[in-house]
């Protein structure tokens, strides 16, 4: 059909409509749309232009035949932007019948037509009624309906206006509005301008502006506008710029009112041969390569200042990481800066008298470069923070060498991954997932047994299929530091059975208070659910192994809070993860926290066992 061959979809047809109104001195244009309308849709154009009489409906109707052809500028000194009079054909791409209403010098001319059934002619003549009016009214009303498209088809109303905006001249005299809401004039707000005014030889004058966006927008593309009106693909003279990245951040506005015969007869596109076409298309050829390389340059400083913003949170967050790896040099009063005074191949130094650390900035290791990401920067800062308190202490203890700078290191790095290994645990577990058991036994290690005894002591819930995540995150929180009496004896035994596990703990039960603080029950008396310090394990899993333990419970237990040990005796019987100085860190926060810890002697000072283990628990809940 011709109209499909002209006319490439609705958005085209309506636009084309709109020109018209353009040409015809409209100041103000209203559309409607309803595609809910009980006869087949509805779609009303109504412009306040200089309207049509009977004469000027033959060129109106007739394809190709507009007087837009000869004469280029309107009656109001517009230059006109419909050219090629193909209203004919855009009624009937658009609907199956329609009734147009115009009026001008006295007249008011009426056409009805339907198109259902009948195939369009080109040369086809269309019958109309005339009567006289009010000499002073003037405009043209198109009524729609039975609509060739519509919400099924993908077409939007708001989309409709986006489109007039870009591709029609929205100006002060002339308003277009799209269901009552105004079709606002274009117009790109944080964004950076790149200017462009220059004449050519066959293009001639070429001027606007390219825009370069923070993100991404919809409008991306180059658009070009010939006395006003869009031609062309926008995305067309955007092919050829290699960061394809980029090109979704760039919006080009730009006027090339001298490419009028260039115009295929559709609009939608230039003549490639034309000598004006490949002028235009070097010149927004060489602009783009010119804001591409600003684009490289401003991402890589861009990219450099965004981590200098963040350095107060990346220092912040990697004291934190210090504190919780119980890293004996990092409180929460210590300061961590980064300074330029020291020299540049200084890491960084640890000032004990001041309590600060200090890392330099100027130092290869925390060189920001251009391609870095936050995440590598902060990873450097850590490596930074490890190499600086390794040199540290082996240089406090005048013990340096590099096998004991790379021993010391290593010990650091055991002590952060460990609590990195809780964090992993919280991010693997999403908090509203609901997760069934073999995931879970997957994602934590336990195995599926344990999870069962746990579900069966009300410590999971009980449903049949899993757990929310919460559930788990929860049981962690609450056993932070310890592990279960299922978990140690299943190491110990191998295969067991649950009554095996319930006669150790109804054993531990029965030793009442003098249980804690070496092992904790989060069930219930009748359900109990034992789970026993990590530090201690040594001690518990002696005590287990005895078969009069159940009987003997409460003794055995007493003779646990009986014992006494020096620091160096707690940090060897306490295991690898706490060495002497974690050990004095205990010690420290008891005294400041104002914890009893049970002494004796006066040179060895030895500390009660039981009392040292609480302290260090109610050290780590503050944390």
């Amino acid at each position: 059909m011709i109209s499909n061959l002209v006319l490439t979809n609705a958005y085209v047809a309506i636009v084309e409509l709109v020109a018209n109104a353009y040409d015809a001195d409209a100041n103000n244009v209203k559309i409607v749309y309803n595609p809910d309308h009980p006869d087949g849709g509805l779609l009303k154009i109504t412009d306040d232009g200089l309207g049509m009489t009977p004469e000027d409906l033959v060129p109106f109707y007739r394809l190709g035949d507009s007087p837009k052809l000869e004469e280029r500028v309107s009656p109001g000194g517009r230059v006109c932007i419909g050219k090629f009079g193909v209203g004919t054909i855009t009624l009937h791409s658009l609907a199956e019948r329609y009734e147009l209403v115009t009026r001008k010098n006295g007249l008011e001319t009426r056409v009805v037509e339907e198109f259902k059934g009948r195939t369009l002619k080109s040369t086809e003549e269309v019958p109309h009624t005339a009567v006289k009016t009010d000499p002073k009214a003037q405009g043209t009303e198109i009524t729609m309906h039975g609509l060739r498209f519509g919400e099924d088809t993908d077409f939007k109303a708001g989309r409709l206006r986006r489109r007039i905006q870009l591709d029609l001249p929205v100006l002060p005299d002339f308003h277009v509005s799209v269901n009552d809401e105004d079709v606002k004039t274009l117009s790109i707000t944080n964004a950076t301008k790149f200017v462009i005014d220059k004449h050519w030889k066959h293009l001639g004058h070429l001027y606007g502006a390219i825009y370069l966006a923070g993100r991404a927008t919809h409008m991306a593309g180059m658009h070009i506008y010939v006395n006003g009106r869009r031609v062309g693909d926008p995305q067309s003279l955007m092919m050829h710029l290699q960061q394809r990245g980029i090109a979704k951040c760039i919006v080009g506005i730009l006027h090339a009112n001298d490419l009028e015969s260039a115009i295929s007869f559709d609009r939608t596109k230039f003549s490639e041969d034309h000598k004006g076409y490949r002028q235009l298309h070097d010149a927004v050829s060489q602009a783009l390569a010119k804001v591409a390389q600003y684009y490289r340059v401003r991402s890589v400083t861009s990219r450099q200042d965004k981590i200098r913003e963040s350095m107060d949170f990346f220092l912040g967050k990697l004291k934190k990481r210090c504190i919780d790896a119980n890293l004996e040099e990092v409180q929460r009063t210590t300061t961590v800066e980064l300074t330029t005074t020291l020299p540049r191949r200084t890491i960084g130094v640890y000032n004990p008298g001041k309590n600060i650390v200090l890392l330099n900035e100027n130092h290869a290791a925390l060189f920001i470069g251009p391609g870095q990401t936050k995440a590598q920067y902060e990873a450097a800062l850590l490596h930074a923070f490890v190499d600086m308190l390794a040199e540290h202490r082996i240089g406090a203890k005048k013990q340096i060498s590099c096998r004991n700078f790379l021993e010391e290191k290593e010990k650091i790095w055991r002590q952060i991954n460990k609590i990195d290994s809780d964090i992993a645990l919280q991010e693997r577990i999403h908090p509203m997932i609901f997760y069934d058991w073999k995931d879970i036994a997957k994602i934590t290690g336990k195995s599926e047994d344990e999870l069962q005894y746990l579900k069966a002591r009300n410590v999971l819930p009980r449903e049949a299929e899993g757990a929310v995540g919460q559930a788990y995150l929860d049981l962690v929180k609450k056993t932070e530091g310890m592990i279960s009496l299922y978990s140690l004896m299943a190491d110990i035994q191998g295969a067991l059975c649950n009554w095996e596990i319930d006669c150790v703990s109804f054993g531990f039960l029965k030793a009442g208070k003098l249980a804690q603080p070496f092992v904790k029950n989060i069930g219930t008396r009748k359900k109990p659910c034992i789970f026993i310090e990590r530090a201690c394990v040594k001690d518990i899993t002696e005590l287990i192994e005895d078969e009069e333990f159940e009987n003997n419970a409460k003794a055995r237990m007493q003779e646990l809070h009986d014992k006494y040990f020096t620091v160096p005796q707690l940090a060897k019987r306490l295991g690898e993860d706490i060495d002497i100085q974690q050990v004095s860190r205990v010690l420290d926060y008891a005294r400041k926290s104002s914890i009893e810890i049970r002494q004796q002697g006066e040179k060895g000072v030895k500390f009660n066992y039981a009392d040292f283990l609480t302290a260090m628990q109610l050290m780590r809940k503050s944390r």
